[in-house]
């Protein structure tokens, strides 16, 4: 039999329906994730960022059925049925759609809802896939040179952060430390937060500043010094500047470890207590409890929530 060679036109198509069908997929694990957390929905940076990744995947995935039409006339599509996460499509209406009604309510118990619609439609887009180009695998894979990476990306992190507000509702975090490594420059926040390298040897305001920080802190929670740099005329670039811009300190992290830093005066303290954080109003905290959370998912160091449930259960 001879094999029929797929055309340029039908493997860019079959390209396209992979990405919508990894849209699709992408769309429906957010949804998922938004209604079965309540400490997810709570935090309202992860709730907004969830939000905005459903709705970037949702024009995403119907920029590429606006190219085909027919392709996708799916009415139970989820993205029809609930084009936007909250506002009135709360999370009782969106458990109704998923759970959906009964298929004979008095002679047949199963149901047919949006999960089930959504396993139809995912079956009839690989259906499309297959009949265009047969040869397609992996299919449940979003193409590397997919230019709905952004959006796909975005939804990752989103769902990352997602994690991460799950942990911090079991395991919030009661203290922040600040430390540097001498000999490969890390700077790490409780252990696993990487915020930046310094270049050892490099004679840099950086690495001055924290070589002499690692000399005048040992042993102690908190120090005052005028480190010695070379600091130019630029006016702009103030020993507080180069705190904040070249050590990336940025958002929560310079109140927090360089409260009262001066033109000329370093301030440091570490550890710093939650309490502290809360008495003082600093800004930024939920997305560096974020950032730190989700490194140590990344590292290991976190047991799911969902271990943690059971364990207390059994108990």
């Amino acid at each position: 039999m001879t094999k029929v060679k797929t055309s340029r036109e039908e493997k860019q198509k079959a390209q396209d329906y992979i990405e919508a069908y990894n849209l699709l997929a992408k769309g429906m694990e957010v949804l998922g994730v938004f209604v079965s957390y309540p400490a997810i929905r709570e935090n309202p940076i992860v709730k907004g960022r969830l939000e905005r990744a459903y709705i970037l995947l949702k024009n995403d995935f119907f920029s590429i059925c606006d190219r085909y039409p027919g392709f996708d006339d799916w009415k139970e599509n989820i993205f029809r049925a609930i084009p936007r996460l909250g506002g009135s499509y709360t999370v009782d209406y969106i458990q109704e759609w998923v759970e959906g009604e009964y298929i004979m309510p008095e002679e047949d118990p199963r149901r047919y809802g949006g999960s089930h619609a959504y396993e139809d439609e995912l079956a009839m887009i690989s259906e499309q896939i297959y009949t265009v180009d047969p040869d397609k695998k992996d299919i449940d894979k979003m193409p590397k040179d997919c230019v709905y990476h952004k959006s796909y990306n975005e939804a990752n992190e989103a769902l990352m952060d997602a994690e991460a507000a799950k942990e911090l509702s079991w395991n919030k975090i009661e203290e922040y430390t600040f430390d540097w490594d001498d000999k490969n420059g890390k700077i790490t926040i409780n252990g696993v937060y990487k915020v930046m390298k310094t270049k050892p040897g490099s004679g840099s305001d950086t690495q001055k500043i924290m070589e002499q920080l690692a000399k005048e802190r040992a042993g102690k929670t908190s120090v005052e010094f005028e480190p010695k740099l070379k600091i130019s005329s630029n006016k702009k670039r103030t020993l507080s500047h180069i705190i904040s811009a070249e050590l990336k300190m940025a958002g929560a992290l310079k109140p927090i470890f360089f409260k009262g830093t001066e033109d000329k005066t370093l301030r440091f303290r570490s550890p710093v207590s939650r309490e502290t954080v809360e008495n003082e109003r600093i800004e930024g905290v939920g997305e560096l409890d974020l950032a730190i959370m989700r490194a140590k998912i990344s590292a290991g160091e976190i047991e799911h929530s969902n271990n943690k449930k059971q364990q207390k259960a059994e108990k």
